[in-house]
């Protein structure tokens, strides 16, 4: 089981890693699509955001996390970012 202090390391790690991307932090924070970031982010990027993302999610992937954990770091990303936005 992971704990909550992982969860937020590794959403201050994909915020941190995303500001290096403009366009790939955009989306993160804009994203509402079905299937949420577990189903349905990859598929809503093109190829070259993809390619990114893949190298970001294996640097911040580094705890293990199975995808449900891994789709909740990233929607806790996106409140920051969001919030930080605003």
């Amino acid at each position: 089981m992971y704990g909550s202090g992982l969860i937020e390391s590794d959403a201050a790690k994909l915020v941190r890693l995303l500001a290096e991307h403009p366009e790939l932090q955009a989306r993160v924070r804009d994203f509402d699509g079905d299937g949420g970031f577990m189903f349905g982010f990859d598929e809503s990027l093109p190829d070259d955001l993809r390619a990114t993302w893949d190298v970001i999610c294996s640097e911040v992937d580094d705890s293990g996390h199975s995808g449900a954990s891994f789709s909740l770091v990233c929607r806790l990303a996106q409140r920051k970012l969001t919030h930080s936005s605003s």
